[in-house]
């Protein structure tokens, strides 16, 4: 909870005063960190994104054209990146859209400790596996 409450340095007030000053900007973080990754995918053809609530957690699914989840995350744990791959739980939605057979998709979560160089880390990581020859498609 200190931790929590700690997160907005201008916070002053009691402990759930600053719980939640540390709160809201934790989410204000994690939603500019969620837009940059969303632009940075939307700009690089060969991802596809899945899902666009209006509001949603700053968790997005995605898949590389070409590659199966696995490899994707396979290629992206060996640069050092943590990516979960799968249905995560949301079987009836990687079933109607034709993902489930095929591995589901990746997915990418931020949180409050994240920072904009670890999402430009993975959009240029994408980059990578989006330009190399010969690609595992597996």
């Amino acid at each position: 909870m200190d931790h929590l409450a700690a997160l907005d340095p201008d916070a002053v007030g009691d402990r759930r005063a600053r719980l939640r000053a540390g709160l809201a900007a934790a989410r204000a973080h994690e939603e500019a960190l969620l837009d940059r990754l969303l632009a940075g995918l939307a700009r690089r053809p060969a991802i596809t994104v899945y899902g666009s609530p209006t509001r949603r957690c700053p968790t997005v699914s995605f898949r590389v054209g070409g590659m199966s989840p696995a490899a994707t995350q396979e290629a992206l744990g060996a640069a050092g990146l943590c990516l979960s791959v799968g249905d995560y739980y949301a079987f009836e939605y990687f079933q109607l859209m034709g993902l489930r057979d095929s591995g589901g998709a990746v997915r990418a979560s931020i949180y409050h400790y994240n920072t904009a160089d670890e999402v430009d880390r993975l959009l240029a990581e994408l980059d990578v596996l989006t330009d190399a020859p010969g690609r595992m498609a597996g």
